[in-house]
This record gives structure tokens, sequence and C-alpha cells, in this order.
């Protein structure tokens, strides 16, 4: 190219891009006008040609403010114009209607047709989102739905009715201050309207914004004026709501709590029907306090109720010469939602005081335990006579939900039914672990018990009566509990029928809910429970677990004075006690209980015979009972008890999963909140996060996450020994608190190592999933030091290969080294795991090739499913290119080494004549700006689309020099109708060969490379068959292979999973198939 760089005038150079604009040479163009602009830069039409050139060239920025540099010198110029038709034919719908706008005001174009055809473009684009967000909304899908009603007004930010609808799932899904902002843009584009007013006033009420709810209702009341419930909010809020804060100290922490009375008099206003007067002075989250009094009868005590959250917490007895005290303290842990409601109840049910609580999160949580290890083998110790229906029962749970290490040792105080031993004898043969005795004659229940407990030898022992009917984890919580402190000698289960220990009412029968098995009841308990371990005076023998270091402090069980038990429990646990020992409930495990039946008329004797001799020897028994009834820890479990009844059949029958993932952005987050999403109308579904500093754990709650809990490491994850003690004692303790059946490992990276282990050893299933290599090396890719894929196994070239996650340096030598090792020790930590899941089956090759300790049966390929709101059909005709113009390849993603970086680089040296140009969307590491290579900075997975139709590319193009697990911008290329370009590595080049929509080429020679993309862009035919197969892929598998079918596949692996594990951690193995009662 020859530039005509010599003339002094200005007037060469302006010819100069006139003849090269002319003939379409638009760089020569570009840098003849941009030397005449800097001689002369006052002259608005070489500005506006400058912009042209710039714009045939793709450099849209550029020519925007090269048109506007014209427009500023000269308001007459035509600029602006060409400038709002660049922006449409970009798809800037949004800024090409604010430009033809401005234009059509001046007077000086018409432009209404442009203008016209423009908001026809964008209503319909509008009307598409909208429709979509209406069907979010109404499966209450609050986040999805706010983000679509977002996009339909981004196009028309008019209609005030979506403003509304926008701002009412902003508010479900509790992002306040956004849902006001919502409603605030609605009033101002109809301020008749009195609807988003109201939605205003009622959202500020619900915040305890007093003084901003007053106004915006007495602005809804001018608009109409004489609306009873206007009226009524209008006067409540002015006359009967009160507001206090409280101003609590925690530890070094001073937290402030805005505590706001709704739907209720306030407590110092009284009614004419009351009986009585109630005040409260005070309710915190620390407790209650006030007095009630008869208006006229002078009553001893005056019984009140509390209730937290609808649910009664506990009755409490008002006591005083006249006004009667009311004072209640309430334990950690017993508000476990952000707002809390406590209400106050007096006898005639009047509700005297009702107000919400607002809590930060770091003081919903109850304690966290540090657990010691558990007992390494337990024996259970079940005395038995007659009784053959319930022995059968408990015989069948325990076999069933008892997990090793334990073993069953059962002894007949010579029963009078013979065919208790018959199931005895065929228990023993029949089972691993069980230890069958038979007294010669009755020896009654204590001197039983303490038969079985010298013949435990040094375990520690339950006790377990032979009507108790066990349910799943029962030992394992029980263990664990015991395990909090090194001073507990027993713990006790909860129970339905056991007397002081029953949950949810004490002392009475409790009965299921209708339709709820006895499993699923003990599973919501379970996980319902505040886990506070509350501390009682005595245990009680139906079951309870002794610490063996007990018994050998204090002796067996007083056989002498209670033969027959009833009293037994009480006179052990008081001897212990007075020793300093401690005993504690399991909040935690229900066990069900038909109770005693074996002693049938006799049992009240026997309890009064016991209960005098107890009160003889411990003077205290009396003074320490009473906490069954006041202690605020047990009032809490069973108030958490009584709140399970809020739950459905639907929520009881959940198994709950934790997810676990290293970090929230690129593929493997999204598509395991893709997965989580998917499978949460029939899982409860938790996320752990860690970064190796700060350990996050999470609960998906009507599709918002709920923070449960956190921990900043003391010691963070180790990238050599790939262990932190601080982790694992932390995390340990959130699985054995929240009890998962399934956790699914979707990346081990940040994580511990010894994560699986700690799984597996609370009972729950373990998934692993492997979204790349990082089981076969910490590179990840296997991409060695010169760039290579090694597919695991190592190049023989010298150099050193890069690890990923982890900085530079941090690791020993990987290559033909260390690598071996660090096999070896994943490999160890895998073998936990109940089941392994990969993407595709040659990444399913590559990993049982490098670790081939892993099971082939157990290892499962499950595609990655998409939902995707539209398909985006690609063009039925293919138009030619002219010459002059190149063709656009989109490449999306984070664009490195690995996926292709200098591939592209190499691929434009080849291209001397300019055909190809590249569009990079996502980040990148390109280290220099090229002419034919456009960035279009990150983006939105959910905006792909919006991008791919702002680039209107002919191809896109995923050029990883590696083997991919998957792709999801192969997926979201196809989606957005564009076909794709891959290399031949068995996962990327297997899906485009399966679906035809793209091409596969080698990339080792990258002149062929070039000449055949060319060859191939260029040709018609070929670009058409290409679409017909993307079309055929969005109509089929596109469709089919949506996240509900991938966790329809998952399901079916956590469920084989969950039922192979219960099944080889049994305590009790079948030896051969004998019926249980060898009949």
């Amino acid at each position: 190219m020859v530039y005509f760089m010599n003339s002094s005038r200005i007037g060469k150079y302006i010819k100069n891009g006139d003849r090269f604009r002319d003939v379409k040479e638009w760089q020569a163009a570009i840098d003849s006008y941009k030397i005449a602009v800097k001689i002369d830069p006052k002259r608005a039409d070489i500005w506006t040609q400058l912009g042209h050139c710039l714009k045939e060239s793709k450099k849209f920025e550029e020519a925007e403010a090269a048109y506007r540099q014209a427009s500023n010198l000269s308001a007459e110029n035509d600029a602006l114009l060409h400038l709002a038709h660049m922006f449409k034919v970009q798809g800037r719908i949004e800024d090409a209607l604010a430009e033809f706008n401005a234009l059509e005001k001046t007077g000086r174009f018409d432009v209404a047709a442009e203008i016209q055809a423009l908001r026809e473009a964008y209503s319909a684009q509008a009307v598409r989102w909208i429709e979509a967000a209406d069907n979010e909304r109404d499966d209450q899908k609050w986040g999805k739905a706010a983000e679509l009603y977002e996009a339909a007004l981004g196009y028309a930010p008019e209609l005030a009715h979506i403003w509304v609808q926008y701002g009412h799932c902003l508010k479900e899904n509790l992002e306040y201050d956004k849902a006001l902002s919502a409603y605030t843009e609605a009033r101002n584009l109809a301020p008749e309207d009195p609807d988003p007013v109201l939605h205003q006033a009622h959202l500020l009420k619900m915040l305890g914004r007093v003084d901003e709810a007053l106004r915006t209702f007495k602005n809804l009341n001018t608009l109409q004026p004489g609306v009873p419930e206007v009226q009524n909010e209008i006067s409540f809020l002015t006359d009967k709501l009160l507001s206090a804060t409280f101003s609590n100290s925690s530890g070094p922490t001073q937290l402030s709590l805005q505590t706001t009375v709704v739907d209720t008099h306030a407590s110092s206003i009284i009614k004419d029907d009351e009986k009585y007067t109630c005040h409260i002075s005070q309710i915190d989250h620390h407790g209650l306090r006030g007095w009630i009094a008869h208006k006229t009868n002078d009553i001893q005590d005056i019984p009140v109720d509390i209730y937290v959250d609808g649910v009664l917490y506990t009755t409490i007895t008002a006591s005083g010469i006249k006004n009667k005290k009311i004072h209640i303290e309430f334990p950690q842990g017993l508000f476990n939602r952000e707002d809390s409601e406590i209400t106050v109840i007096t006898p005639d049910g009047n509700i005297s005081a009702s107000i919400i609580m607002s809590l930060p999160n770091s003081m919903l949580s109850g304690y966290q335990y540090k657990c010691r290890t558990p007992a390494e083998r337990v024996s259970i110790i079940i005395p038995i006579y007659n009784a053959y229906d319930d022995v059968i029962s408990c015989l069948s749970n325990v076999l069933s939900y008892t997990r090793e290490p334990a073993r069953l040792i059962l002894i007949d105080d010579s029963s009078t039914d013979p065919r208790i031993w018959n199931v005895l004898s065929g228990c023993a043969k029949s089972f691993s672990n069980v230890e069958i005795f038979r007294n010669d004659c009755n020896l009654g229940y204590t001197k039983t018990v303490n038969i079985g407990i010298e013949h435990a030898g040094t375990d520690d022992v339950v006790l377990l009566n032979s009507d108790a009917r066990v349910t799943p984890r029962w030992l394992d919580g029980l263990r664990y509990a015991a395990a909090t402190d090194e001073r507990i000698g027993t713990v006790t289960a909860m129970s339905n029928r056991a007397g002081v220990f029953s949950a949810p009412s004490i002392s009475i029968d409790n009965p299921l809910p209708v339709g709820w098995s006895e499993e699923m009841y003990a599973k919501a308990f379970r996980r319902n429970s505040a886990a506070v371990f509350p501390s009682v005076p005595t245990g009680n023998g139906f079951c309870l677990y002794i610490r063996r270091s007990l018994i050998r402090e204090i002796g067996l069980f007083d056989e002498t004075a209670f033969p027959r038990g009833y009293g037994e429990e009480n006179d052990f646990c008081m001897r212990a006690t007075r020793l300093g020992w401690r005993h504690i409930i399991d909040d935690r495990t229900y066990v069900f209980h038909e109770r005693s039946k074996s002693f049938g008329s006799e049992r009240s004797e026997l309890i009064q015979y016991g209960r005098e001799i107890v009160d003889q020897r411990y003077p205290e028994y009396n003074k320490l009972i009473p906490s069954f009834e006041t202690d605020p820890f047990l009032l809490l479990a069973r108030f958490r008890a009584r709140q399970l009844k809020e739950l459905t059949l639907d929520q009881a029958r959940r198994n709950r999963a934790l997810f676990v993932i290293s970090t929230q952005s690129g593929g493997t987050p999204h598509t395991n909140r893709d997965l989580m999403h998917a499978l949460a109308n029939n899982w409860d579904c938790w996320l752990l996060i860690c970064d190796t500093k700060m350990l996050t754990l999470s609960h998906l709650k009507e599709e918002r996450w709920e923070v449960v809990s956190s921990h900043k490491l003391r010691d963070t994850v180790n990238p050599v020994t790939y262990h932190s003690f601080d982790y694992e004692s932390i995390v340990s303790d959130w699985l054995e608190l929240h009890t998962f059946d399934v956790v699914h490992i979707r990346h081990l990276g940040w994580h511990s190592l010894a994560l699986p282990r700690l799984a597996s050893a609370t009972g729950a299933s373990v998934v692993m999933s492997f979204h790349d290599f990082h089981v076969v090396c910490p590179n990840i890719k296997l991409i060695d030091n010169d760039g290579c894929y090694c597919g695991g196994t190592c190049t023989s070239t010298p150099g050193e290969c890069s690890i990923e996650l982890w900085p530079p340096n941090s690791m020993p030598h990987i290559k033909n080294n260390w690598v071996y090792y660090w096999r070896e020790r994943y490999a160890h930590a895998l073998s936990y795991c109940d089941a392994f899941v990969t993407t595709s089956p040659s990444a399913r090759v590559t990993i049982m090739k490098n670790v081939p300790t892993l099971s082939e049966t157990r290892f499962h390929v499950v595609p990655h499913g998409r939902d995707f709101d539209v398909f985006i059909s690609p063009a039925l005709t293919v138009t030619m290119k002219k010459e002059d113009q190149a063709f656009r390849i989109l490449v999306p993603g984070n664009i490195n080494q690995a996926k292709g970086r200098d591939i592209i680089l190499s691929l434009l040296e080849e291209d001397t004549t300019g055909q190809l140009e590249f569009h990079i969307l996502g980040n990148h590491n390109f280290t220099e700006e090229h002419p034919r290579i456009v960035f279009h900075g990150t983006y939105n997975r959910d905006d792909f689309m919006k991008h791919v139709a702002k680039i209107q590319p002919d191809v896109g193009a995923v050029f990883s020099i590696w083997d991919e697990t998957w792709c999801h911008t192969l997926t979201e290329l196809w989606a957005a109708g564009v076909p794709a370009m891959v290399f031949d590595y068995p996962t990327l080049a297997t899906r485009v060969r399966e679906s035809g929509a793209g091409w596969v080429y080698d990339h080792k020679n990258v002149k062929a490379l070039y000449l055949s993309i060319i060859k191939d862009l260029s040709n018609p035919n070929e670009i058409s068959q290409k679409h017909s197969a993307l079309r055929h892929w969005q109509t089929y598998t596109g469709v089919e292979n949506n996240t509900a079918a991938m966790a329809a596949q998952y399901e079916n692996i956590y469920r084989e999973a969950i039922s192979r594990r219960n099944l080889e951690t049994r305590a009790f193995l079948p030896k051969k198939d004998i019926s249980l009662d060898n009949k």
C-alpha cells in the first residue's frame, strides 16, 4: 500500500482517504483521514468520513467517538444519523432508538419510520422476556423471574405494571431495597395508579420503616380516599405501632436488634373483653419480662403461653401477690430464622403482645461442638423377657439401622415364650457380630443388664429396651453426643413415649403426624434439632449410652436395691453426678418406645419403690428433677420437635444432599447450580465452599441461598499435604450435625483430601465428580511444559509442567516424579467414595487409565444438561461473503494457551489476505492487541445470546488443546445457532461428529488448518449442511438433554449409592438368607 505522506497540504490526505474509501481499502482510508484531522481537528466532515471507515472496519467504539466529535463541531452535520444507523446494525436497539428520538426532535431528519420499526422490535423482544418472567414467577422462582423482568424493562422501561411485577419478585427474593426502587419507578411512570403505592407501603411496614410506611399510606389515601383498610393502616401506624431498639452485647461484638410490634394492639392497651391485664416490658433474643393480673379475681398462678413463629415454645406460670411476674430466658439457638415472631397469649386466648425480631445471621445458629473421637466400638445390650412382637420389631430395626462399629448382645432373661430363644438363635446364626445368652432362671432387669455390661469387656455400652425401635443413625448420634465432652457419662435419646424424655410433649404418648413413617419422623427430628445436648439429672434405660470409663469409676448398677429395674439408672446417674460426671439428652436422636409391657400392672409399684430409695439416698434429687420441665435447652429441644408440624409430607420425605465446590465462577459451579435447582423439589440441597481460607456452608431455601455457617481457617489447606486440621475439625462437625444422605463432591481443589473420609464416617454416601483431570495431575488439563496434551503419560522432554489452582512453585517437581505420589494419595482419598461421575466416555477412560483403583462399575458418565428459554435458529440460506469481508469467528470462554490463544495468533499470521476476524467473548490473556482480534469483554451466561446477536458471527470456535471433559461454550454456541470448529480431541470431536453441527480439525499443522478453515467457510453448501445439522440438534438433543434429564440420572446414582452404603456399613451383616423369626 502506497501512502501519500510527503504533501504539505491537507487536501492530499483527504483525497487519498476518499480514494481508498471508494475502493473499500478501509485501513488505508483510516490512516489518511486520521492525518487530515490531526492537521485540522475542526473539520467535522472529515471526522464523519473517518467514522464511516472505522464503522466498516468493525471498530465501532472508535467510529462512535468520531461521529460524536463531528456532531460536536457542527450541529448541522449528519454524523449522528450515521451513528444511529450503526447502532441499529449492531443490534443496539436501545441506543439506536435514543439517537433517532433525539434526531426527530431537531426536525432536520425524517426518522419516524425508523423509530416505529425499532419500537416494534423492542416491544416484541420485551413481550418474549415478560412471558418468560411470568412463567418463572408463577413457579415461584423469584430470582430468575426478577432477572427476566429486568431484561424486559431494558426494552420497555415505560411499562409501569412490569416495574410492579419486578418489585414483587425482588421482594420475595429478599432484595428489599431494589424492590422499593422498582415500586418507586412504577409510581413515577404512573402517578395516579394506587397499586405500586400500596405494595411499597406494605413493604416499608414489613421492614419496620414506620415513618416512611406512614407517609406512603397517606399518599395512597390521597389517591383513593375513604378506603377502610388504608385508613386502618394509617391509624394503626400512628397510634398503635411500638418500636424499640435493644442493644445487646455478645462477646466483643455489639449487636443492634430492631424489634417491632405488629399485628396486634400494644401490650399496654386493654380491650374491654379481656379478662387479664398484661404488660410486657421487654422482649429480645435474651428473654421476655413483664407482668399479668386478672381484672377481677386474685388468681394465685396464671399460665401464659409463649409462641415462636406460630409454634408453642412453652407455657410459663406467672406468680406473685398482685401483678404476677412473667420472666423467661431464651436459649441460644431458639431463633433459626432471620425474622422471628414472638407471641404472648393469656389464658383467655387473647394476644397480649406479638413482635418480630430481625436478627443478624451470626445469631441464628445454635451451639457448635468440637467432637472428640467417638468410641472405637460399642456393645448394644438388649435384655429380653417375652413380648415377642416387640422383640421382632426391636431386632429388625437394630439390624437395619445400626452402622459399624458395634456388636449386639442379646440376653434372654428366661422368657416363658419359647419363640424368644428361637428368634435369638436365628439372629446369631444369620448375622455377624451378634452374641446371645440365656439366663437359667429369671434374674430381673438389673442383674441381666450387669451381665451384659461385663460381657461387653472394654466397650462403651448402650442399654436398649426390647420394646424400643431405633431409627437411622441412632447409634452414630449417641456416639457423637458422648464425644462432645470427656466428662459425659451417659446419653439418652428422645422418644415418643419415654416420660420426661419425650418430645414434642412431655410425659404423654406422642403420635406420628398423619402419613409419616417412623423413619421419616426421626430423620426430620434430627435435621431440625438445635443440637444443644441438654444436661439432665439422670438418664433413661430405654435407650441409654454409657461410657466405659464411667463404669470403671463407679461400678455396675445396684442389682440388690433395684433387682427388677425402675430406679437403677437414677441411682447409677446420681452416683456419677456426685463424682463430677454429666448426663445429657441427645436431642438429635429419636427412638420409638412401646414402654413397660414386660412388667404390666406391677409397673406403678416398681416406680414408687424405686423412687423412695433414690429420694432416701440422694436428698438433692428432688431439687434437680424439675429441670426436665424448665431447662431452656430441653424446652428448645421439644420446641424444635413441635416445629415439625410445619413440614409437609413432601418436605419430610426429601433426602438431603451437600454439594462441594471450590470456586463460584466457571463451568463447574454453574452446572452445580443447575443440578441443585433441578433437584430442589425432591432433595434438600446444601452447598459447601472453600477458597483455602474461608469455609462457607449454605442452604438452598425457596430459590435463594441462606448462609448457615462460616469459618475462617486458622491453618489453611496446604497445597503439598492437601490437609488442614482446622478444616477437618470444622467440616467433620458440620457433616455430623446436618446429617446429609449424600455428599456430592464436585471438585476437591482447595478442600482437604480427608473430605470423602469425613463424609463417609457420618453415614453419608459420597459421590465424586470429575470435571477435569485434577485426580490425575495438579496440572488439571494434562498439558505439559511444551504445550502438548499428555493424557496423563508424562512426556520425556525436560522441563517442568505448570500447576493450577495454586501459586507456582508451591508443589514439588511433578513431571515424571511427584505426580505418581499425587495419584496414589488421591486414589486413597477416593476409596471412601460410593460412586464416581464424569461427563464424557473419553474422560472416564483417561481417569481409569491413570487411576486404575477406581471402581469401573461405580463410575458413571452423565452429560451436562442445560435449559435454554429459546434457541436461535441458524439462517435457512447462506449468503456468500464479499471478497473484502472477513469471516467473523466467535471464540467464547476464558481464552488462554489451553483454550487456543496461540493457535489463533498463528492462524492470523497465515491469514495475509485478511479473511479471518476473531471475536473474543470472555476473559483472555492476549498480551497485545491485533487489528483482527476484537475483544468484547466478559459475559454472564444468561446474556450469551444477546452478545451473539450483537457480534453476528459466521461460526464459533472452541480451540482447546486438551481433551475437555464437556465444554459449556460449545453447547451455548449451538443454542445460539452458531456452528462450531473444534480440534480433534475425543470429547469435543465426538460431540461435533455425532451432531454434525461443526467441523473437527487437526491443529498440529497450522498452515493446513488455515487452508481447511478457509475452504470450509467459503463453501455455501458446507455451511448450509452445518446449519441443518444444528437445527436438528436444537430440535432433539438440545431440548432433551436438559437439567431435568441430568438431575434424573444423578438421582438414580444417589439412590443406588445410598442403598449400597446402607448395606455395606451395617454393623450386622447377613451370613446367609435366613428369616429373622426362623419360621
